[in-house]
């Protein structure tokens, strides 16, 4: 008995690390940078959510929308409730992407918003959107296993 406790402990500790690692970006924001008073908040559309979605009349009658959004697993919506923090959250976002280079790829980047990309093979199993605007900051960070064409329709968006 002693023996198999041992074993899941030895086992379930690097899972447990693995899994944890693998975090998607707006919870790694959040983790790193919510301050005490909770200035940050996350909205999340968990995958039983995009199920039902799916189930919707609106996306049941249009092939498109069915394509894009049964790519997706989960859609974390990440604000700010602060004004004055908008651009310092837009900047440290960029840079915990950039210093994150082996896991998040750019995809295109101005002034105010940046698209940053995680795949695994040839499959995109994240994407992450930052914004800065005049009244606003956001991250949007979808999961999933989306295609290249995925993307570069949300670009255009």
């Amino acid at each position: 008995m002693r023996q198999i406790l041992l074993t899941l402990l030895l086992v379930g500790l690097p899972l447990a690390a693995l899994a944890q690692q693998e975090c998607d970006f707006a919870s790694q924001y959040m983790r790193l940078y919510n301050d005490e008073a909770g200035s940050l908040s996350c909205n999340t559309v968990r995958p039983l959510m995009m199920q039902r979605i799916l189930q919707l009349d609106e996306v049941e009658n249009n092939q498109e929308a069915q394509d894009i959004i049964s790519q997706l697993k989960s859609i974390q919506i990440l604000t700010t409730k602060d004004p004055t923090a908008y651009a310092q959250h837009f900047e440290q976002a960029k840079d915990l992407a950039d210093r994150n280079s082996k896991r998040y790829r750019p995809y295109r980047s101005n002034n105010h918003s940046a698209i940053y990309f995680r795949q695994k093979k040839k499959v995109i199993v994240e994407i992450v959107y930052i914004s800065q605007q005049r009244h606003s900051f956001s991250i949007i960070s979808l999961t999933g296993n989306m295609t290249q064409d995925f993307i570069k329709k949300l670009a255009h968006i």
